[in-house]
C-alpha cells in the first residue's frame, strides 16, 4: 500500500508538471515571426495600419472593429541587440472619432502590486508601469507623433460584483488594463480572449500553457497553442487580489494575489481616429529669414538611413538667432567619430589632447564639409571659440580657435539647451550601425562636447539621458557620437 501511495504521488506530480512546459523558445520564435521585418502595410480589408504623422485620414476613416494597427516599439523578442519590434494592436471598439485598442500579444509579464496591501487599479504598480515616470510604457514605447494619437482617458473602476469588492476611484490614464465588464463586452468567447506571450514576457516570469482541451493536444504542434494568463484592472476576491483572464481564455473574477503572481500584460488605450498632427515646417535658405529658436532648417546632405547609395538631407535645430545669423545643431547624432585617435601612453601626447588639436575638429572642418555644396558652404560663417580647461583639475583647455563646424562646450550647452530632456538625442540609423551607443529604453545616445575631461586624455560628453559626463570619456572612445554645430548668415 505504501508503494502504491508513492507511485500515485509520483504520477500526480508528473501530471501537474506537464502543463508547465516552457514556451520561451517557441514564443521567442513567434515574436520574431510576427514582429521582425514587418515594414510594409497594405491598406485593405485585412489592413495593418501604422499610426504616425503620415497616416492618411482616409485609412483612419476606414478603420473597423477587428482591424489591426501598429503603434510603438518594444523589445518583444528579448534581444536588445537587434533593436525593438513593432507592437500590433487589435481594434475593440470605435466611437466618436476614437478607437479602443489592445495589444495582440502579452507584451511583457509582471506583478499587479508590489506589497501585501489592499490595492486598487488607482494605487497599483501595474498602473504606474503603464503611465508614470521616465521608464513607463507611455514614455518609452511611443514616439512623439505616436503619442499624439493616444488619448488621456477617464477610466471607471467598477466593483467586483461577484465578490462584492470595491473597485476604487476613477482614474485618468493613457494606458490601462481592461476591466471585467469590458472584457465580457469586447470578447465574445474564451477563444477570443486567449493571448500568446512575447519572449520578453516569458523572460520576465510569464508561464505559458497549452490552451487546448486535454483531448485535443498534440505535442508536435503545441507551440501554436501556448498562451499566457493576463491581468485585468478589476479587483479579485479581495483587495489583495486582481482579476485575470486565464491562459485558455476564461475570465476569472476571483483573480490571484497581486503581489505574489506574475501574469501577462496587455495594455489597452483609446486613440484618435483623426490625424491632427501638423507636419513640422522645415526651412531652407530660400525662406529662412525670420526663423526662430527651436525651428528646423534643412542644409546639406549626409548618409543617415543605412543605405550608402544616397545621402539624406541634414535637419538642423535653431539654437540661437539675432535675426541676421543663426546657430544650428544637427537634430540627430550624425556619426561616430573619435575625439582623438592615438594610443595614449606619454605625457607629450597627453598634452596635445585639446579641442585645437583634436581629430574631431579636423574631421568636422575637413571630411564633413563634403556634406555641403559650395553654395551652402558660402552661407556658413566661422565662429571664434573659447576653449577652457577643466574646472576642477585644470586639464586640457588650449587656445581660442576659429571654426566653420564645431561641437558645443558645456557652458554653451547650459545656455543654449538648458533642459536636460532636450539633450536626449537619437542617432541616425547609419550612426547606430557605425557603432554609436544606443540606450535600449530611450534609444538615445552619447555625444561629444569639445571640453577636456578631468584628465588630459578625456573629453566631456552628453550622456544618453541628457546629463553632462563631467569627468569625460577617453578621447579614443569609439561609441560616442557627434552633433555638429554651424552658424549661418540668414541675410544671404
Amino acid at each position: 500500500m505504501k508503494n502504491f501511495s508513492k507511485i500515485l504521488s509520483l504520477l500526480l506530480v508528473l501530471a501537474l508538471c506537464v502543463p508547465f512546459a516552457s514556451c520561451a523558445n517557441a514564443d521567442k520564435e513567434t515574436a520574431k515571426k510576427t514582429y521582425l521585418g514587418v515594414t510594409d502595410y497594405v491598406i485593405g480589408s485585412d489592413d495593418v495600419l501604422r499610426l504616425n504623422a503620415e497616416t492618411p485620414q482616409e485609412s483612419l476613416d476606414a478603420l473597423a472593429v477587428g482591424d489591426t494597427v501598429v503603434l510603438g516599439k518594444y523589445d518583444l523578442d528579448n534581444n536588445s541587440e537587434n533593436g525593438e519590434e513593432d507592437i500590433t494592436w487589435k481594434v475593440l471598439d470605435i466611437e466618436d472619432g476614437k478607437a479602443l485598442i489592445i495589444s495582440e500579444l502579452c507584451i511583457d509579464a509582471t506583478s499587479y502590486s508590489t506589497e501585501k496591501n489592499d490595492v486598487t487599479w488607482e494605487t497599483s504598480a501595474l498602473r504606474q508601469k503603464f503611465n508614470f515616470g521616465e521608464e513607463s510604457l507611455y514614455e518609452t514605447v511611443f514616439a512623439d507623433d505616436e503619442k499624439a494619437y493616444i488619448l488621456l482617458s477617464e477610466v471607471a473602476n467598477e466593483d467586483n460584483a461577484s465578490h462584492d469588492v470595491d473597485g476604487g476611484n476613477a482614474t485618468e490614464d493613457y494606458l490601462f488594463a481592461l476591466s471585467i465588464d469590458e472584457t465580457e463586452k469586447y470578447f465574445d468567447s474564451d477563444d477570443a480572449r486567449i493571448a500568446k506571450a512575447s519572449a520578453k514576457a516569458v523572460a520576465n516570469g510569464g508561464q505559458c500553457f497549452d490552451s487546448r482541451p486535454e483531448n485535443e493536444t498534440d505535442p508536435e504542434d503545441a507551440d501554436e497553442y501556448m498562451a499566457l494568463s493576463w491581468w485585468l484592472r478589476s479587483p479579485g476576491s479581495s483587495k489583495q487580489h486582481a482579476s485575470v483572464v486565464l491562459y485558455f481564455g476564461r475570465l476569472e473574477p476571483a483573480g490571484v494575489r497581486g503581489d505574489l503572481s506574475v501574469r501577462g500584460v496587455r495594455p489597452a488605450m483609446w486613440v484618435k481616429t483623426v490625424n491632427e498632427i501638423v507636419p513640422e515646417k522645415i526651412y531652407t535658405p530660400d525662406d529662412w529669414a525670420g526663423v526662430k529658436v527651436g525651428e528646423k532648417i534643412s542644409l546639406g546632405a549626409y548618409e543617415q538611413d543605412g543605405d550608402v547609395a544616397s545621402a539624406e538631407e541634414i535637419i538642423w535645430t535653431v539654437l540661437s538667432t539675432d535675426g541676421s545669423k543663426a546657430t544650428l545643431i544637427s537634430e540627430k547624432i550624425l556619426e561616430r567619430v573619435l575625439y582623438y585617435d592615438f594610443e595614449y601612453s606619454t605625457a607629450t601626447n597627453a598634452g596635445e589632447v585639446d579641442w585645437e588639436n583634436s581629430d574631431l575638429r579636423k574631421w568636422l572642418n575637413g571630411d564633413f564639409k563634403a556634406a555641403f555644396t559650395d553654395a551652402e558652404l558660402a552661407l556658413m560663417v566661422e565662429t571664434t571659440l573659447e576653449n577652457t580647461s577643466h574646472e576642477l583639475t585644470g586639464a586640457g583647455g588650449g587656445a581660442e580657435t576659429t571654426d566653420l563646424v564645431y561641437v558645443l562646450s558645456e557652458k554653451e550647452l547650459e545656455v543654449l539647451i538648458p533642459d536636460v530632456a532636450d539633450r536626449m538625442i537619437r542617432p541616425t540609423v547609419a550612426a547606430e550601425e557605425n557603432g554609436v551607443y544606443v540606450d535600449a529604453h530611450t534609444r538615445c545616445g552619447d555625444w561629444w562636447l569639445r571640453d577636456s575631461g578631468d584628465t588630459a586624455n578625456k573629453a566631456k560628453n552628453v550622456l544618453y539621458y541628457g546629463a553632462v559626463d563631467n569627468a569625460g570619456k577617453l578621447v579614443k572612445n569609439d561609441y560616442v557620437g557627434v552633433r555638429p554645430v554651424i552658424t549661418v548668415d540668414l541675410t544671404k
